[in-house]
């Protein structure tokens, strides 16, 4: 039960292998817990004990300094998944597109990228849920073309004023049966209502930011695009000149 749990996570703050190792630990130990009797009732107990420490000592000494101990590492990783990706950063002066290879970590050996995290929402990765407790950092790589995509995703924005600090952001999407959307107003501000679900739970925060995580599906390939209202509270003084947002 536990091994396939820890598959499916990256590097929480306790690792999945510290915690699969206690797990194991306390298993061994529990069931050989009645060699105890046995030890106690030996002749020499302190040799016996001397053999064991020393044992244990040996194992230690290999599993630190040998690669017995370290069979992964950068350029030999234990989980290892890759997406090729395409990202789309639209801007009020256009939109430019790059692409690049998408690595999760997974586990300690997979090298990641801080300042994509410091600069995009969600480390600016194609995530399907909204799992970055679990999937925290990341590493991205250039790609030289864009990846082979059944549809091709389209994402038309506009925003009005509804108020002194009210804005709707109006969404048209045009793309796959799967979509998913994140938003994160600028500090201070949050999303106080949509056309389609009222009240938005709201996902983990990008620095002071809030965050939503918004996840469209439908059965077969939607036959009209996505259209999405958002109604965006802003702080008093905040003047919002354009908007910026990618797709991926």
């Amino acid at each position: 039960m536990f091994v396939p749990i820890m598959g499916r996570v990256g590097v929480p703050p306790v690792p999945p292998d510290v915690l699969m190792a206690t797990v194991v630990a306390s298993l061994v130990l529990a069931a050989c817990s009645w060699i105890l009797p046995l030890v106690a009732a030996a002749r020499g107990v302190k040799k016996v004990a001397i053999g064991m420490w020393v044992v244990c000592g040996v194992f230690c000494v290999l599993a630190a300094g040998t690669r017995l101990g370290a069979p992964y590492s950068g350029e030999r990783p234990q989980r290892f998944m890759l997406f090729h990706v395409r990202r789309t950063l639209h801007q009020g002066t256009g939109s430019t597109t790059d692409y690049h290879y998408w690595i999760p970590e997974l586990d300690p050996n997979t090298p990641h990228a801080p300042a994509d995290c410091a600069r995009w929402v969600y480390c600016g990765a194609a995530y399907y849920l909204p799992v970055l407790g679990f999937v925290p950092r990341g590493h991205s790589l250039p790609a030289p073309a864009g990846p082979a995509a059944h549809a091709q995703t389209d994402v038309n924005v506009a925003r009005r004023r509804l108020g002194d600090t009210l804005h709707e952001i109006q969404l048209n999407i045009t793309g796959p049966s799967h979509v998913v959307v994140i938003a994160s107003p600028v500090v201070g501000g949050k999303i106080v209502w949509s056309d389609f679900l009222s009240s938005l739970l709201e996902a983990a925060p990008w620095g002071a930011r809030r965050t939503y995580f918004i996840a469209l599906h439908a059965a077969r390939e939607p036959a009209r695009p996505w259209t999405l209202a958002l109604h965006v509270q802003l702080p008093v003084g905040i003047e919002v000149t354009g908007l910026c947002g990618s797709t991926r």
